[in-house]
C-alpha cells in the first residue's frame, strides 16, 4: 500500500516537473531560438519570396513601418482581426529578414486619441462598424521624412499582400521618382497648337488623360521619334510603332537587351491615328506593330487581322438617338478573359479594347511569356475593310462570321534573356561596338498590347469642363490597366517577381461543392416538375378552346391524365424533400467529421505519443534495474 502511495507520489511529482521543464524548454527556445521559424502553410503564406528578400537586403538606411489597427473597435468582426493578425505576422517576418533596418511598431488608434489623428494625418481610411471606425493600414517611413502608406488592407487583396508591402518599401528605398520614355507618332503629350489665322491666339492640345495620371508617379520625357535617347530612362511607353527607322528600332533592341523595360502597345487598325473626319472606308495607313523587334523575342502581333468577339461584344450607339447594339469589335474584357495571378489585372472588371489585333506566340529559349489578356474562344479575325465598314454599322462585323474555337493572347508579358535582332551591331555602321549588346546582360522584361485605342481618351475618360476646371471621369478599367502596367514593371526586377500568394481565409471548397452539386439536382428537378406544368396547362387550355363557348368539356382520358400529373407532383415534391434532406445530412456528417478531427485527433495523437514515450522509458529503467 505505501508503495502505491510511493509510486502516485511520484506520478504527481513527475506531472509537475514535466510541467516545469516544458515551461524552461520553451523559454529556452524562445531566447535561444527566437528568429527560427516554420511555415507550413501549402503556400508558404507566413514567408517572403527571393524578390522581397532581395529588397530587404538593398535598405541601406533604417525603416520604420506602422502598422495601425483599432484591435479594440475590431473585436466585433473576427474574419477581419484574423486577416489583421496574419498582416502582424507577416509584417513581423519582414522585420526578422531585415537585419535589424526594419522597426515594426503596432498602433491601435482608439476613438479621439492621439494615435487617430495620426492615422487620419496619414490618410488611412476609416472602416465603418457598429463599434466605431476601424482603422487597418501601414505607414512606411524613411531617415529622410519620406512615406509611404497602404491607406486600408483589402482582404479582396489578399494573394498581393506581399507584393503591396515589398512595394511600399521598395518606394521608400528609391531616391527617384521612376522616369518613363514616351516614344509615339501620336500627340499624347499636350503640346502648343499654332493659330488657324493671323491675329488669333495659339491653341493648346490637351495630354492624354493616361499621360495626366502617370504624372502622378512618374517623370515623363517626350523621345525624338526617329532618333529616340534613351539615356536615364527607365521604362519605355512605346505607342503605336509605326514605320519606325533602323536607328530607332535599334535604339528600342539595345534599351531592352540592356535592362530597360518596354510597353508596347500596337495596333492593326488604330482609331487615334485616324482623322475627325475620316469616312466609313478607311484607306490610310493606321496599323503598325513592333514584330521587327518582338518576333524573334517570341511575341508578334497577326498583321492586317482585327478580332472580333461575340463572347465579348460591347453596347454601342452608332449614332445620335440609335439604339445600342452588340459590337463584336468592341471587346469588353471581364475577370476570366484577364490574369487573376498577375498584380497588373487581378483587380480589374472591365477593359474595353476596340478594333483589337492578336498576339501570335513562338518559344523561344530562355524566355517566359505569360498571357494577361485573352479573347473567348468565340473570337474570329476579320480583315481590316471589314473593321473599316463595321465603324458605321456594326452589324457588319458579324457578317459571315464564324468562331475560330481559339482563344487569341490580346496582352503578354515576356521575361528572360533576350537576344539582339542585330547581331552585326549598329545599322548602317562599318565599324565594330564595343558598347553593342549581343544578348540581354539580365533578365529583360517587355509588355505586348494589341490594341492603342484603349488608352486614348475616346476609349477611357469623358473630359469636360466644369466651372474652368477639368474634370476627368473614368469610362472602364482601361487607365488603371495601362497605369498597372507601367508602375508594376518600372519597379526592380524583384518586385516585379513576386507574384501571388494562396489566400489566408480558404473557402470550405468541399462544401461548397456539395452545396453546388445539390443546388443542381434541385435545379433539374424544379425545371422538371415546372415542364410537366406547363405542359398540362397548355393542354388544359386547347382543350377549353375546343370546347362549345360556356362548357368545359374533359374526357376520360384528360382525367387520367390530371390524376397522373397530381400523382407525379406529389412524388417530385417527395423527391425534392428527399435531396434537401441529403444535402443537410451530407452537410452535416462533413461537419461533424471535420469537428471531430479538429477537436479530438490532435489531442489524442499527443496523448497516444506520451504514452508511447513513457511506456518506452519505464522499459528502459526496468532494463537498467534488472542490471
Amino acid at each position: 500500500m505505501e508503495t502505491l502511495k510511493r509510486r502516485s507520489l511520484f506520478s504527481i511529482g513527475g506531472i509537475a516537473v514535466l510541467v516545469l521543464l516544458v515551461l524552461l524548454l520553451n523559454g529556452i527556445a524562445r531566447y535561444a531560438f527566437g528568429a527560427l521559424s516554420f511555415d507550413l502553410t501549402e503556400e508558404g503564406l507566413y514567408s517572403l519570396s527571393p524578390g522581397s528578400i532581395n529588397i530587404l537586403h538593398s535598405i541601406d538606411e533604417p525603416l520604420k513601418l506602422q502598422l495601425f489597427f483599432s484591435s479594440t473597435e475590431a473585436t466585433q468582426v473576427p474574419a477581419l482581426s484574423l486577416y489583421a493578425s496574419r498582416v502582424r505576422d507577416l509584417l513581423s517576418e519582414y522585420e526578422r529578414r531585415s537585419g535589424g533596418k526594419i522597426e515594426l511598431s503596432i498602433v491601435n488608434p482608439r476613438p479621439d486619441s492621439e494615435q487617430e489623428e495620426w492615422a487620419q494625418k496619414f490618410g488611412l481610411t476609416a472602416l465603418n462598424f457598429p463599434t466605431g471606425p476601424v482603422y487597418f493600414g501601414l505607414v512606411g517611413l524613411n531617415v529622410f521624412g519620406d512615406e509611404e502608406t497602404i491607406p486600408v488592407f483589402d482582404i479582396t487583396r489578399q494573394e498581393y499582400l506581399e507584393y503591396d508591402i515589398s512595394k511600399l518599401i521598395y518606394t521608400l528605398l528609391r531616391e527617384d521618382r521612376v522616369e518613363v520614355g514616351i516614344l509615339s507618332p501620336l500627340k499624347i503629350i499636350g503640346d502648343v497648337v499654332r493659330a488657324p489665322q493671323p491675329g488669333m491666339l495659339p491653341s493648346r492640345q490637351p495630354s492624354w488623360v493616361l499621360a495626366s495620371q502617370l504624372e502622378t508617379f512618374a517623370k515623363l520625357k517626350v523621345l525624338e521619334w526617329d532618333k529616340p535617347d534613351l539615356s536615364n530612362v527607365d521604362l519605355l511607353l512605346l505607342v503605336h510603332p509605326k514605320n519606325m527607322t533602323k536607328e530607332a528600332l535599334y535604339a528600342v533592341d539595345q534599351f531592352v537587351l540592356g535592362g530597360g523595360v518596354l510597353i508596347a502597345l500596337v495596333d492593326p487598325f488604330c482609331q487615334a491615328d485616324l482623322p475627325p473626319d475620316a469616312g466609313p472606308m478607311v484607306t490610310a495607313d493606321n496599323a503598325s506593330s513592333l514584330n521587327e523587334l518582338t518576333r524573334r523575342w517570341g511575341v508578334s502581333l497577326k498583321e492586317d487581322s482585327v478580332v472580333a468577339d461575340i463572347g465579348l461584344s460591347t453596347k454601342v450607339s452608332s449614332g445620335p438617338g440609335a439604339p445600342p447594339q452588340e459590337f463584336a469589335m468592341w471587346l469588353s474584357l471581364r475577370d476570366k478573359q484577364m490574369s487573376t495571378d498577375n498584380v497588373v489585372t487581378s483587380a480589374l472588371d472591365n477593359v474595353v479594347l476596340a478594333w483589337a489585333g492578336a498576339l501570335e506566340l513562338d518559344e523561344v529559349e530562355g524566355i517566359s511569356t505569360e498571357v494577361i489578356a485573352k479573347t473567348t474562344k468565340k473570337a474570329m479575325l476579320r480583315d481590316r475593310q471589314s473593321a473599316s465598314m463595321s465603324r458605321t454599322d456594326p452589324k457588319l462585323a458579324l457578317r459571315g462570321y464564324i468562331p475560330s474555337n481559339e482563344e487569341y493572347p490580346l496582352a503578354v508579358i515576356s521575361r528572360g534573356v533576350f537576344k539582339s535582332n542585330f547581331p552585326e551591331g549598329k545599322p548602317g555602321s562599318t565599324q565594330s561596338d564595343a558598347a553593342h549588346l549581343a544578348q540581354s546582360k539580365d533578365t529583360s522584361t517587355i509588355a505586348v498590347v494589341a490594341d492603342v485605342d484603349f488608352a486614348s481618351d475616346a476609349y477611357s475618360a469623358a473630359v469636360r469642363n466644369l466651372l474652368g476646371r477639368k474634370v476627368v471621369s473614368l469610362l472602364n478599367d482601361n487607365i488603371s490597366f495601362a497605369l498597372n502596367l507601367v508602375e508594376n514593371l518600372s519597379g526592380s526586377e524583384a518586385l516585379i517577381s513576386i507574384r501571388s500568394r494562396g489566400k489566408f481565409t480558404r473557402p470550405f471548397t468541399r462544401v461548397q461543392e456539395i452545396e453546388r452539386q445539390a443546388a443542381l439536382r434541385f435545379k433539374s428537378e424544379e425545371m422538371r416538375m415546372q415542364a410537366k406544368l406547363n405542359n398540362a396547362n397548355q393542354r388544359l387550355k386547347m382543350l377549353q378552346g375546343s370546347a362549345p363557348e360556356g362548357q368545359q368539356v374533359f374526357g376520360a382520358a384528360v382525367l387520367e391524365e390530371i390524376r397522373k400529373f397530381r400523382e407525379e407532383r406529389i412524388e417530385a415534391q417527395k423527391r425534392l424533400r428527399e435531396v434537401r434532406r441529403n444535402i443537410r445530412q451530407e452537410k452535416e456528417s462533413l461537419g461533424s467529421i471535420l469537428f471531430l478531427m479538429n477537436t479530438f485527433l490532435v489531442p489524442v495523437l499527443l496523448v497516444l505519443i506520451s504514452i508511447a514515450y513513457a511506456m518506452h522509458k519505464a522499459k528502459r529503467r526496468r532494463k537498467v534495474e534488472k542490471v
